[in-house]
């Protein structure tokens, strides 16, 4: 890898983090940080779509698993598993 493309991943990581602070993710209104990322991995060439997720023991109804795939599905799998949402910012 050449200096300039570390540099170059390193402009693009710190966008792409500034992009998901700056949505709203908030578990009542964490949709659009989903689409964002969606989006963002699509855009990319990769395999990102939404899987429908209902249980009655989840306080709200209606979130989604996004899944990623790479390559032919032959091979290695791994599995990531981690949530984009956050708490609201409280008081003092």
């Amino acid at each position: 890898m050449t200096r300039r493309t570390s540099e170059t991943e390193q402009r693009d990581v710190v966008q792409l983090t500034k992009d998901l602070v700056g949505i709203p993710s908030t578990a009542k209104d964490g949709d659009e940080v989903y689409r964002f990322a969606r989006d963002w991995l699509v855009e990319r060439g990769l395999d990102a779509r939404f899987q429908e997720t209902e249980s009655p023991f989840l306080e709200y109804q209606g979130f989604q698993n996004l899944l990623v795939s790479l390559g032919d599905g032959e091979g290695p799998r791994v599995m990531l598993n981690g949530h984009l949402d956050t708490v609201s910012a409280g008081e003092g």
